[in-house]
């Protein structure tokens, strides 16, 4: 995995945090690799309050997360740690 660039504000108590990313996969996807995956992650993220949005296109990458800072940045880690996932860039925005 490459070098992560991340922009932040400064922390405020109780903001949404909203963190976008892209990346490349390290293997292309099928169709029901990807329905496989957000199977397993959708009911995680909800349990954590987390929404977003995951857009894929020939091995690339973009995907906003949104919820309590703490909570978006547990699943951000889970994801900076999968081995299918390479070139990660993020910016990171707080909402009062």
């Amino acid at each position: 995995m490459s070098a992560m660039s991340v922009e932040t504000e400064p922390h405020v108590e109780g903001a949404v945090l909203t963190l976008t990313y892209t990346s490349a996969a390290t293997d292309l996807f099928t169709v029901d690799e990807l329905v496989e995956l957000i199977e397993q992650i959708r009911p995680k993220n909800e349990s954590l309050g987390v929404t977003g949005l995951l857009l894929y296109s020939g091995g690339n990458v973009i995907q906003t997360l949104e919820g309590a800072e703490a909570d978006v940045m547990t699943v951000f880690d889970a994801i900076r740690s999968e081995e299918h996932t390479s070139e990660l860039q993020s910016r990171l925005h707080l909402v009062c």
